[in-house]
């Protein structure tokens, strides 16, 4: 029985309204990319609540440290479409720490056992990382926002902010326990790359607030958030940040070029890792 042609059109109309159609889009960007990839996780979180993440892409580097670990970055991604409402970020215009680079806040995996108190990224801004896109200085970066022309603004990218904080804190709980003196697995170590995928007009707002502002249509913002809601982070250390890139959609793939030189930084980086006194050995 064919269907009325006024009923699909109707049916059509709310589909590209909903954010589907963003999924598609990016889930295909990311397969030409031979990542490994799950979409549409759900999960429930300590609270009960049940969420879910729209995308998980894992890359992998095959390159000169694979016979020793398994390096790679993930990406948890949230899509989001607002037609109607620009999303609004107000550029951070000074901060020192930010002028050092932010790659020393990343969020990481390791199945490697660092000596007190060092982390994977000890040494970060002085080895391969320094070039991660974390630390790009004309990346403009953000800490406020606003949907425009709603009334509770920024309610959109609040959601997205906790989602990706929940799953953060869910993909920590995916990963196994690597068993010990294992012949055939590998050290871990894992970046998570918290994305936002905008689908609308994207906005950026500079100024000192004594005047009017000026606005511009970037493809990529740095957006620096302190994740109160799965961790309980001391506001004077700034390296409880959880960094998410709102990328719009027209960017998308060459955010992706920009992820592989990131995983190229990180397995150089963990080279000299292996190679210094910051690791635990059998030895010690």
């Amino acid at each position: 029985m064919p269907l009325n042609e006024k009923l699909a059109e109707q049916i059509q109309k709310e589909i590209r309204k909903s954010g589907f159609p963003l999924e598609l889009t990016v889930l295909a960007a990311l397969r030409e990319e031979r990542c490994h990839l799950l979409s549409n996780i759900p999960f429930v979180t300590k609270d009960g609540s049940i969420k879910e993440i729209d995308a998980v892409a894992t890359f992998f580097d095959a390159g000169i440290t694979s016979a020793r670990d398994t390096v790679g970055i993930v990406l948890l991604i949230e899509c989001k479409t607002s037609r109607e409402k620009p999303w609004v970020f107000f550029e951070e215009q000074w901060d020192s720490l930010a002028l050092m680079g932010l790659v020393s806040h990343a969020k990481f995996h390791t199945d490697l056992i660092m000596k007190d108190p060092f982390t994977i990224l000890v040494g970060s801004l002085n080895t391969s990382l320094a070039n991660h896109h974390y630390n790009q200085n004309d990346l403009p970066k953000s800490r406020t926002y606003f949907e425009a022309f709603r009334d509770n603004a920024g309610t959109d990218i609040y959601k997205a902010i906790v989602n990706l904080w929940h799953g953060g804190q869910e993909f920590r709980r995916w990963i196994p326990p690597l068993p010990e003196k294992s012949e055939y697995l590998k050290p871990r170590t894992l970046m998570l790359h918290h994305v936002i995928v905008f689908d609308g007009t994207l906005l950026l707002a500079s100024g000192s607030g004594d005047g009017d502002f000026e606005l511009t249509e970037p493809r990529h913002v740095l957006l620096r958030t302190v994740n109160t809601v799965t961790d309980t982070p001391n506001p004077l250390r700034m390296d409880v940040e959880t960094i998410v890139d709102v990328v719009h959609i027209s960017h998308f793939p060459e955010y992706l070029k920009v992820v592989n030189t990131d995983l190229v930084a990180l397995r150089d980086h963990l080279v000299l890792i292996r190679d210094s006194n910051f690791l635990h050995t059998e030895n010690d």
